[in-house]
């Protein structure tokens, strides 16, 4: 008794708890079709555990490399940008599926290292040499020094970087290019770690979302590169993989009462009504059958169903099962777990810190005896590299015991942690344990590094510096000492979830933040209302936004935040116009217009005045439209933001397509195409291709059309841009009524109306179901008469009056002759 129980004490630690998922894999292995296997499934399903598995259960001669994505997370420690970390996963790759003797093998090797070096940015190459001498009696000894500096890539920041990622792909395909490797299984863990690598709409510039680049671009070239490597995903959600790229998915759920038999039975748990009553208590989650079998052990096999019944009083597992567990270890043991759960990464050293003078356990090999629990997880860094931590579900549940159950001790532990890794100089971890114990010495330089964060415009940094404080056991304790830093965390994080298009997450991440101010008066409270406001505009809950937005003008107004109040406004301005109130919405604009001119914000003074072009193109006032535009393009050449000026570029395009003058529409557009290009901006690139077949539909010529369609279209399925998505398939139902094909158009349009529906576009929904409908009545098909009643309704829901009238002439229009005014929905 006390001593560690390992998990490789019986049967050989065999492997029988996901038999389906093992077999999902074999099933993936022999087929030569797929090249992606995914799984997904929430936390404590033991995805990194099957991970293991496949690697450790190859045959010989077989080669299976884990790549663990977890390793992208605590980048804000060694300043490191976001692409050297993509360049540090490149490589990797290379490495494992290079690896391997023979001259070829050699060759290989060598012209990757120097394809890679090459493709590397000079500014990332050169070594800098920094001087710091303190003058005039000044001291620097113990102060934190940062320095940064450009990339100096041809450009600056995510236009740089998104250049940087083409030609690292390019130097990999080109370096891999024909390699056989039938062997090879690549696994990367915990994908959902790449979202901390993706650029953020709030910083107004090109965008490089690492995630969408590694499933859209890096996966497929990396299989086109290798033909017969297999790529196995694992992570939190299900990746969409390109259909290009045939891949197969497995959601990792709780176990059947058939798995957890199988697995009791590996760890020598054999009794029925045991083995019943542990699946009931632990309801299948992996983890907590797996320390219910740690605690079988621990009790020596004295555990029966009726001391289960008492031990869990009808409570979740995660509440009593840790405790227990504690509870039966030798004093001496029960201090290693706490003091590892304590810690985010286990480290022996850190541990023999945080226990001080408090006994040693016996023996020389306790530490590897830890690593061996079924509650310690070892983690594979991007570089290969190696670390453990404790299982996050146990760790919680650990945490949560001793927060309440051992207070005293819960501070103390913390308040060493933070002592040593002051010792170690890793910020991150110093604030983590400082802010856990209630001290909020370090809170201004926490401030400080989210500033330099945005400032540097690094979401990974921002979202890395916000977890230190969104921990739970820290948040709990923070409530009570500093509840503005908690709510500067999660605003922070909730506005860089909105940008990065997860508006679900950011909602209550950002109404958190304000309840957290009481007196109302935070800086950050009326960017929160805003950001709440726009999510609700977006779902189409017009009421509540309007309501967010009138609170957002009173606060701002009151702290006289002016940049604030001009957002409130021009926020109202949208819901008026959504309500089809342009008089009103009209006013609004031209409230935040004089504010902004008068206090010389240029950028948004250049937004609201092509916003007050689309209104004044709602009313069918052209010459006015192009009036505002013109004079946006004119406020935005001030600011130097490319991206605003080619969505001012794309409206003076849509502009002249609703006049007819389709040649001079292409000017605007292709104008607009080089920007976009020119800062490596995929989305906003597939706009204006989009505008661009909208306008060749126009001019009669639906083939080209369907030429930039389908491109736009790959764009959009590779960055994600569902809406865009949705707009292309509409206008490819446009190109084949111009082209007289109705049944396809039909088609098209159905496609368009579903697309609508996932993104909650209702006039768009309805548009594309009254042009269903005209497709199917020019196509005699069955059920247009349903499809009919279908789209009035869609109409009547969509409170467009006039949609019905602008969708008619303009289909009937390119049925006739190819030519046609755009509806504006």
């Amino acid at each position: 008794m006390g001593e560690f129980t390992g998990r490789d004490d019986v049967d050989g630690d065999a492997f029988t708890d996901r038999q389906a998922a093992l077999d999902a894999f074999d099933r993936f292995l022999a087929d030569g079709n797929a090249r992606v296997l995914i799984y997904w499934g929430l936390a404590g399903q033991g995805k990194s555990a099957l991970l293991r598995e496949l690697v450790r259960a190859a045959p010989p001669g077989r080669r299976r490399a884990l790549i663990d994505l977890d390793g992208l997370l605590d980048f804000d420690d060694r300043r490191t940008a976001a692409s050297d970390l993509i360049e540090v996963v490149v490589r990797r790759i290379g490495d494992v599926l290079l690896d391997g003797r023979g001259p070829r093998r050699i060759r290989r090797r060598y012209r990757f290292n120097r394809a890679l070096r090459k493709a590397r940015p000079a500014a990332r190459r050169d070594k800098v040499d920094v001087a710091l001498t303190a003058t005039n009696g000044g001291r620097i000894s113990g102060s934190h020094i940062n320095v940064y500096g450009g990339t100096g890539y041809g450009g600056s920041g995510r236009a740089a970087d998104a250049d940087y990622h083409r030609d690292l792909l390019a130097a990999m395909t080109r370096a891999l290019a024909g390699l056989r490797r039938p062997d090879t299984v690549l696994l990367f863990d915990t994908t959902e770690r790449l979202r901390y690598l993706d650029d953020s709409t709030i910083f107004e510039r090109s965008s490089s979302a690492v995630r969408h680049w590694f499933v859209a671009e890096l996966v497929p070239q990396l299989c086109a590169a290798v033909p017969d490597l297999k790529i196995v995903l694992a992570g939190r959600e299900d990746v969409r993989i390109p259909s290009s790229i045939e891949a197969r998915s497995v959601e990792l759920t709780e176990w059947s009462r058939e798995d957890t038999t199988e697995f009791l039975r590996r760890r020598g748990v054999t009794a029925p009504e045991v083995v019943r009553a542990v699946h009931d208590y632990c309801q299948g989650v992996p983890v907590w059958t797996s320390l219910m079998a740690d605690l079988y052990r621990e009790r020596g096999g004295d555990l029966s169903e009726a001391w289960l019944a008492t031990a869990s009083r009808n409570r979740l597992a995660g509440e009593w099962l840790p405790r227990e567990f504690l509870r039966r270890l030798a004093p001496e043991r029960r201090a290693v777990v706490l003091a590892a759960s304590v810690l985010r990464v286990v480290r022996k050293e850190a541990i023999e810190f945080l226990l001080g003078d408090d006994p040693r356990p016996a023996g020389a090999n306790w530490y590897a005896e830890l690593l061996e629990q079924s509650f310690v997880r070892t983690a594979y860094g991007v570089d290969g590299s190696r670390e453990s931590r404790v299982h996050q579900l146990v760790r919680a549940a650990v945490l949560e015991y001793l927060r309440h159950d051992e207070p005293a001790r819960f501070d103390a532990l913390q308040r060493r942690a933070a002592e040593y890794f002051t010792g170690q100089g890793a910020f991150l971890d110093e604030a983590y344990h400082r802010f856990a114990a209630g001290d909020t010495a370090l809170a201004d330089a926490w401030r400080d590094r989210i500033g330099s964060a945005l400032g540097r415009r690094e979401s990974g940094a921002v979202l890395t510096l916000t977890t230190v404080v969104l921990a739970p056991e820290v948040t709990e304790r923070l409530t009570g000492v500093a509840p503005e830093l908690v709510g500067h965390a999660e605003y922070a994080a909730g506005q860089i979830a909105y940008h990065q298009g997860h508006p679900d997450e950011a909602a209550p991440l950002l109404s958190r933040a304000l309840d957290r101010d009481a007196g109302e008066d935070a800086g950050y409270r009326a960017a929160a209302l805003e950001l709440l406001a726009d999510i609700a505009l977006l779902g189409g809950d017009l009421d509540a936004a309007q309501a967010r937005y009138a609170a957002e003008l009173s606060v701002a107004r009151r702290l006289d935040q002016v940049a604030e109040q001009v957002g409130a406004l021009s926020g109202l301005g949208d819901v008026a116009r959504r309500r089809r109130r342009l008089a009103e919405a009209t006013e609004r604009y031209e409230e935040a217009l004089a504010l902004a001119r008068s206090h010389g914000h240029h950028l948004r003074h250049g937004k609201i005045l092509r916003t007050l072009g689309r209104v004044a193109m709602q009313q069918g006032d052209l010459d006015a439209a192009e009036t505002r535009y013109r004079a946006a393009l004119a406020e935005l050449d001030k600011t130097g933001d490319s991206l605003e000026r080619a969505r001012t570029l794309n409206a003076l395009g849509e502009l002249e397509t609703q006049r007819g003058d389709y040649p001079r529409a292409l000017e605007w557009l292709d104008q607009s195409l080089a920007i976009c290009r020119s800062v490596a901006n995929p989305h906003h690139e597939a706009n204006g291709l989009l505008l661009v077949a909208d306008a060749l539909v126009g001019l009669g010529d639906p083939g080209r059309a369907v030429e930039q369609y389908d491109a736009a279209l790959r764009i959009f399925d590779r960055t994600g841009g569902l809406l865009g998505r949705a707009r292309v398939l509409r206008g490819l139902g446009d190109a084949a009524i111009a082209q007289r094909e109705a049944a396809v158009a039909a088609e098209w349009y159905g496609q368009a109306g579903e697309a609508f529906r996932r993104v909650d576009g209702r006039l768009g929904e309805a548009r594309a179901a009254y042009a269903r409908w005209f497709a199917m009545a020019k196509a005699d098909a069955p059920g247009h008469q349903e499809a009919r009643v279908a789209a009035d309704r869609l109409l009547v829901e969509s409170h467009s009056d006039d949609l019905r009238r602008r969708v008619a002439a303009q289909v009937e229009a390119l049925w006739i002759n190819g030519r046609g005014p755009r509806g504006q929905d």
